[in-house]
């Protein structure tokens, strides 16, 4: 244990050998209640986790299943026992009872239990077959959890029934269904008026106790039965069933939960209590998961929150009794680490054993069930803050025992924190060498939620076994999280003012709050810590800027707290977010607390396009409704808009740059009366201010004498408007003689000719006399110097040196150097001629060798094209836009590499668009793997860039052979190339590098366009016909001259374009109106099974694609026929009519387009919405 070995460790494991009608079978008392405890021993006992596997199970079984674990030296092969011959029955092992993962609970008619798939003795089976040839995992499914009842009949074990079907089942945890895009998703159901039926928000629940499951060990469901119920746990809530109506019900969940620790009780693992108050808690944790439930004889509820406090936390080592251990969390659970050794063969070899997780302490809450189901509550209001993937809500709860309020749950939509990384740098309780070190490990924790990612190891056993290896999902989730903690602390600011019109925030200090509220409560954030990384986290947890920071508030994440009403009104809650110019994240929040009585209004402000008479802006007001309560004011009590310009955000505009105008509008809305105002309205309007430019007055010409009677002159303006900006340019200098040559003496005149930019042109002369020019050679750059190839040397070169004057020339042999760097060889020539004189001309010029980029793909049925061994010699590798993959054969490209030569300063980083999975989240650099690897899965697009002074030189260009389509243009620098919305493969690829300024390589196929995408799908179900299929960019969905209505659509856009934001929508329905709540990419909107006609629908963009495109689109209506184009979330069809639509047309148009080209029928109304 903990990195030593303890020869007392192995010793010798009892169990009991029971008659049960006639024949003998075993029971292990001790493996049935606190498997967990004794095996895994990463979690203390847990009330209700009971593992019936060894109940009644066999001598047979059992030398299976502890095959390599015993001493075979020893008596009876290491399992020393009377009952070898005697005890070989295993019918109970297939019975129903071996599969109840936690207590048995009965009401007379029915036992009721969780049901876990897991077959141990099968398994043992299968890994004891694992190398021979017979082996297979083709028939290993998935584990299934299931609520589940069992008829109670005068037999156990049934004959025609076994564990996996003797049951009737009340809730599948494991169930499944087909999405959109025909990928298998996991859903819970419920048996519910006598069928399964999914329930959204177990399916949620689900979600989160599965990410649990890899943050703390020994998770697991379990079920408890009282009074008609069943009462069961999932992530930090506890849940019931009722058995008579199939009604789910949320009964209590845990979010803030504190424990006192009784320090008399020797395994401190198990003396941990829950306590209401908070003040005087051992420890306290936030939204830790259940780890089990169950409800006592005596009617005593017990539930044991998990945490990661283990036995060893805050121990220096096993024998340390300065310490009682259990002092703060540990982190970078290892879930796939197994103790049993024939598995650890198959696993790899994993350094995080997970000992420091040993005895993972549960806190326990006891509770009289007669109390919870109770009358007498005491309800009143609680908040809980946002984390991590969970938004913030408010409800109900009775103070006492902490039951929720049914129906009172308010969630604040869009809070939901995201995962803040950093990086831990952790010593393992393994050891990497014979002389006793230890293995260390770089981790990402996020503090908030303890979620951690450590850098994955392949497994055997996913492979062995036929389940399902997420090593590419974990390698992503790694790389992603590294990218995050580089970025340093997610900062709140402290002292976070807001300005008077409430749209721009001021700070300095930040806190990272996620990491502040867990210093010394995680092993990643001890203050005695002495790594040099870890400390430099902890000590840069709080952090004052430089200066002051003033930030716009982003209005779309604005949000209202409380009611109109209350005592103290609503609060508005004010966020700006983003970097400082030295990379810092921030969030920075100000509050700005209402008064009872006062509306948080939102309306529509239309600006004028020009001023007024007396230079201001006018403006009108719509749409006034409160955004907390739904308050309308009344016409007359919307007053006056103030308008001012805010003369702190304004800037004038300069020559060089342009300025802005920022008028801030202020309206006052009134209450009924008159009297007083309840509540205010602004809005901002910025009005850009073009730069002026220059405007220069006459140039100052400045002459310079040289070598050989030459001159050079420069021309110098000031610009009139700002007297600081003073152009100056190089003039071209012309010489003209009269009776003077290179040796004989005359007149020189020197004209100097000034070009400005701005076309403006100015001339000046100067005048020589009596003197004779001289020669001046020069070496000609463009064809004055001879480059010869030599394999020696590399290069020689010769410089013809050609008098400027008389046009005498001499060629000159050139010295040679040459330097090699960042992969590139660059040769300096160096030519000297001396004339009749004795004056020496020195000249010099360079050659470079061209850089190259070097790929290979990874191809469909041939694999890579460059052999494992070979792939160090790049002269095997595709280069320069030579063809990669396969063109004619309809071969997929699966993967590819792309490498720069050794030496070069910076990279090349690319990554691809891949079937079923979409753009990878992180970049591949140099040569490593983008795509995928024995997966069978399509390249479907590809972006490529380069980084670092590479990228100051060159441009990386790319163009790719897709099917279907051929070659397409080429992309560059990072842009996407391929094609999206079609499924279609690419099968070839080339790779060029441009030097910065030069052409782009000429196009191989017919088109300009580098990639090929389709902007938005759509799929209608249809009276009579069903679901349809998807159609796109202004096709018609649904159908036209047959009288069938439409029942229910989806809406998508392609997944290159899954980063960028969502399309959202929501459907008018027949008997039902306006759906609640807007669909998004992929999601029904409307119904299916209930003949229900749409009748109208609204369709909108999300995110950053909003900035980009606008959404049009138009319905076919019974009776109208086709109505106008509705746009951006305008609403589209009729409404009072009861009728039908028939079919609908979307497309996307570049933002701001002005008459946008979309199919208008001669017969189309221009009305795009017709209300009775």
């Amino acid at each position: 244990m903990f990195g030593e070995e303890d020869p007392d460790f192995g010793s010798d494991h009892y169990w009991n050998a029971v008659r049960l009608n006639g024949k003998w079978y075993y029971v292990d008392a001790c493996y049935t209640d606190v498997y967990t405890e004794v095996m895994s021993r990463d979690r203390v006992e847990t009330d209700g986790d009971m593992n019936h596997v060894f109940f009644l199970f066999s001598d047979t079984s059992a030398r299976k299943l502890y095959d390599g674990n015993m001493d075979p030296t020893k008596p009876g092969d290491g399992l020393r026992t009377l009952y070898r011959k005697a005890a070989t029955d295993q019918s109970y092992e297939k019975a129903w009872v071996a599969r109840a993962a936690s207590n048995v609970y009965s009401d007379g008619t029915y036992m009721y239990y969780l049901y876990d798939s897991t077959d141990l003795f099968a398994r043992a089976d299968s890994m004891s077959n694992m190398g021979s040839s017979s082996s297979s995992s083709s028939g290993t499914k998935a584990t299934e959890y299931k609520l589940v009842r069992h008829k109670i009949t005068d037999k156990d074990v049934v004959s025609d029934k076994d564990a996996d079907s003797d049951y009737e089942t009340l809730i599948n945890f494991t169930d499944k269904e087909t999405d959109a895009d025909g990928k298998e998703q996991n859903v819970v159901t419920v048996l519910k008026d006598g069928k399964m039926q999914k329930d959204e928000s177990l399916t949620k629940l689900y979600e989160q106790f599965k990410a649990e499951q890899k943050i703390y060990p020994s998770l697991g469901l379990t079920a408890a039965y009282y009074n008609g119920k069943l009462y069961f746990n999932v992530s930090n809530d506890l849940m019931s069933y009722d058995l008579k109506t199939g009604e789910v019900a949320t009964v209590k969940e845990y979010n803030t939960v504190s424990a006192t620790r009784d320090f008399s009780k020797l395994f401190g693992g198990m003396a941990f209590t829950v306590t209401q108050d908070e003040s005087n808690a051992t420890f306290t944790v936030e939204n830790h998961p259940i780890a089990g439930v169950t409800i006592k004889e005596d009617g005593t509820l017990y539930v044991s929150i998990a945490t990661n406090l283990g036995f060893i936390s805050g121990k220096k080592n096993i024998s340390d009794h300065n310490s009682q251990g259990y002092e703060f969390e540990e982190t970078d659970y290892n879930p796939n680490y197994t103790n049993y050794k024939k598995l650890q063969n198959y696993m790899g070899n994993p350094t995080n054993d997970n000992d420091e997780f040993m005895w993972s302490a549960n806190f326990v809450e006891t509770t009289k069930m007669s109390e919870l189901t109770g009358d007498s509550h005491q309800f009143v209001p609680k908040s809980i803050a946002a984390t991590c993937g969970r938004d913030a809500f408010t409800e109900r709860r009775c103070k006492n025992c902490g039951l929720i309020e049914a129906g009172t749950r308010k969630t604040q939509e869009g809070t939901a924190h995201e995962h803040h990384y950093i990086e831990f740098n952790e010593v393992y309780y393994t050891k990497k060498d014979d002389k006793g070190n230890f293995n260390t490990g770089v981790n990402y924790v996020c503090p908030e939620c303890g979620d951690c990612i450590t850098k994955p190891v392949k497994s055997k056993l996913s492979s062995m076994m036929g389940t399902e290896d997420d090593y590419n999902e974990r390698l992503a989730k790694y790389e992603a999280a590294a990218k995050d903690a580089k970025e340093g602390h997610a900062y709140t600011a402290t002292d976070a003012s807001i300005s008077d019109d409430h749209t721009q925030i001021t700070f300095q200090n930040l806190k990272c709050d996620s990491c502040y509220a867990k210093k010394d409560k995680l092993d990643c954030l001890l203050s005695k810590d002495t790594n040099d990384g870890n400390k430099a986290n902890y000590n840069s947890i709080e952090k004052t800027l430089d200066e002051k920071v003033t930030a716009d508030i982003d209005p779309k994440k604005t949000t209202s707290v409380g009611s109109c009403e209350d005592e103290n009104g609503a609060s508005t809650v004010y966020v700006a977010a983003g970097k400082t110019d030295a990379g810092v994240k921030y969030t920075a929040t100000a509050t700005v607390t209402g008064k009872k009585g006062q509306h948080t209004y939102s309306s529509t402000i239309e600006w004028s396009k020009e001023k007024n008479a007396d230079g201001k802006y006018d403006v009108t007001v719509k749409d006034v409704k409160c955004d907390v309560c739904g308050d309308e004011p009344k016409t007359e009590q919307i007053g006056t808009p103030v308008v001012e310009k805010d003369e702190s955000q304004s800037k004038a505009a300069t020559c060089e740059k342009d300025g802005v105008e920022v008028w801030i509008a202020t309206v006052e809305v009134k209450n009924a009366d008159g009297s007083a105002t309840i509540g205010t309205l602004t809005s901002k309007k910025e009005v850009k201010l073009d730069k002026l430019g220059h405007k220069y007055g006459e140039p100052t010409f400045n002459w310079t004498k040289g070598d050989n009677n030459t001159y050079t002159a420069t021309a110098s303006r000031v610009c009139k408007n700002d007297a600081s900006h003073v152009e100056t340019i190089k003039a071209d200098v012309d010489e003209k003689s009269e009776g003077a040559s290179c040796t004989e003496a005359g007149k020189v005149t020197y004209t100097a000719t000034a070009k400005f930019e701005d076309g403006t042109e100015r001339t000046d002369t100067k005048v020589e006399e009596g003197t004779a020019l001289g020669h001046d050679y020069k070496v000609s750059e463009k064809d004055g110097w001879k480059w010869t190839a030599d394999k020696e040397n590399g290069y020689t070169a010769k410089a013809t040196f050609v008098c400027s004057r008389c046009k005498d020339s001499h060629e000159v042999e050139a010295e040679v150097t040459k330097e090699e760097n960042d992969g590139q060889v660059t040769y300096t020539a160096k030519a000297t001629y001396k004339d009749e004189s004795g004056k020496e001309f020195t000249e010099t010029a360079e050659k470079k060798t061209k850089l190259s980029i070097y790929y290979e793909v990874h191809r469909q049925d041939y694999g890579w094209e460059v052999d494992a061994k070979d792939e160090a010699d790049l002269s095997k590798w595709k280069k320069d836009g030579m063809d990669s993959g396969t063109v004619g054969e309809c071969k997929r490209l699966e993967a590819i590499k792309i490498k720069l030569p050794d030496g070069v300063s910076g990279s090349v980083q690319y990554r691809t668009h891949i079937q079923d999975i979409g753009w990878e989240s992180k970049w591949a650099e140099d040569g490593a793997l983008s795509g995928t690897s024995g997966k069978a899965k399509r390249l479907e697009a590809i972006q490529i860039k380069l980084s670092g002074k590479v990228a100051d030189n060159y441009d990386i260009y790319y163009c790719v052979h897709a099917q279907n389509v051929g070659w397409l243009g080429w992309a560059k620098n990072g842009e996407q190339a391929g094609t999206a919305g079609y499924a279609y493969r690419l099968e070839a690829i080339r790779i060029k590098l441009v030097p910065k300024g030069e052409k782009p390589p000429k196009n191989v196929g017919s088109t300009d366009k580098a990639m090929e995408a389709r902007l938005v799908g759509y799929q209608t179900h249809v009276q009579d016909i069903g679901t349809q299929d998807y159609v796109y960019d202004g096709a018609m969905a649904g159908t036209s001259g047959q009288a069938k209505r439409m029942e229910s659509i989806r809406i998508k856009l392609p997944s290159t374009m899954a980063s960028e934001g969502k399309i959202e929508y929501k459907s008018h329905i027949e008997n039902i109106g306006w759906e609640k709540s807007w669909k998004k990419t992929g999601e029904l909107s409307g119904t299916t099974g209930k003949s229900l006609r749409l009748e109208a629908i609204q369709i909108k963009l999300s995110g950053d694609i909003a900035e980009k495109y606008d959404v049009y689109y138009r319905v076919h209506a019974e009776n109208f026929g086709w109505l106008g184009w509705a746009k951006n979330g305008e609403k589209s069809g009729t409404e009072g009519y009861a009728y039908r639509l028939e079919a609908l047309q979307i497309k996307l148009v570049p933002k701001g387009t002005e008459n946008p080209e979309l199919p208008t029928p001669a017969s189309a109304k221009k009305e795009a919405f017709i209300k009775k």
